[in-house]
């Protein structure tokens, strides 16, 4: 394999040789497509991404980025805009409740962001739903918030590539938090495009493949095995919110036989909602033979 020391030199190096390919599509309700990315439309948008942060003064810093369901394209070109500004992404869900907020603020502190990332519309909702919850704590405006889908395209020809190396953090990763208080892991550069390398390996991916994917992009199964992996290898791939799979469970299963995708995973609970949601009936319109 070419040796890569970071996945902005991959992205550039795919969106030179093969810009016209497109590596994410993502489905409406799991089922219909609605919007695309091939490897020059990425790398020119996380390249505005990384411009605008880079003005802001934002490389080497922590940028929390947090993007409602279904937003997935919207977060693929956030997540690289920060490496291409080398700024340390952190990921994190969006929050429904008080309890969501309460955690959210420990993730920005803990993780000691200086920026916030989404949706112009979502950071508007997010401004809204603190105020009914009685103000906007310390944490928030301590932050400088950046709607990257608002962010003017002219601004990609002043990205300055930085220069990363290796060993420079890419992104915090942090535990679920469901058996303690969530801890972040420093992984670095070179560790992400050694753990891709490793994973195409043994699902002996190659550009021929099709993948598709309904887990959460800010956690690490749905954010390495879903977008960087295929990113890497050139693995087209489906992509569909957890909200459509949770909703209707056969979603995943009928994208697979309509797509003919040859690789998609989950964790147990969901081949358990499989069995208990999907029809016999269902079951005879599927073609899974290519998974």
């Amino acid at each position: 394999m070419t040796q890569f020391s970071s996945l902005v030199d991959v992205l550039q190096e795919n969106a030179r040789q093969y810009p016209e390919q497109v590596i994410f599509r993502f489905l409406e309700d799991g089922e219909k497509e609605v919007g695309s990315l091939n490897f020059r439309e990425l790398d020119e948008k996380a390249k505005t991404i990384a411009a605008h942060l880079q003005k802001q003064g934002a490389q080497g810093k922590k940028a929390l980025l947090v993007y409602p369901y279904p937003a997935g394209l919207d977060f693929i070109a956030a997540f690289m805009g920060c490496l291409y500004a080398g700024v340390v992404a952190v990921t994190d869900n969006p929050p429904h409740n008080e309890e969501g907020f309460i955690k959210l603020g420990d993730r920005i502190q803990s993780s000691e962001s200086s920026f916030f990332l989404s949706t112009a519309e979502f950071l508007e909702t997010l401004k809204q739903a603190l105020t009914q919850l009685g103000g906007v704590p310390a944490w928030v405006q301590q932050l400088k918030t950046v709607g990257t889908d608002s962010i003017s395209s002219k601004l990609s020809h002043k990205w300055v590539q930085p220069a990363i190396q290796e060993n420079d953090i890419a992104f915090l990763q942090y535990t679920s938090g469901s058996t303690g208080i969530p801890k972040g892991v420093k992984v670095s550069h070179g560790n992400l495009v050694h753990n891709t390398d490793v994973i195409a390996d043994c699902f002996e991916l190659t550009p021929e493949n099709k993948s598709l994917f309904w887990l959460p992009l800010y956690h690490d199964m749905g954010l390495i095995g879903g977008v960087l992996t295929p990113l890497k290898h050139r693995v087209e791939t489906f992509l569909m919110s957890p909200v459509s799979f949770i909703q209707k469970p056969s979603r995943w299963v009928q994208a697979i036989s309509k797509f003919q995708i040859n690789i998609s995973g989950s964790a147990n609970f969901a081949f358990d909602l499989l069995c208990k949601r999907v029809t016999p009936e269902q079951c005879k319109s599927l073609n899974l033979s290519s998974w």
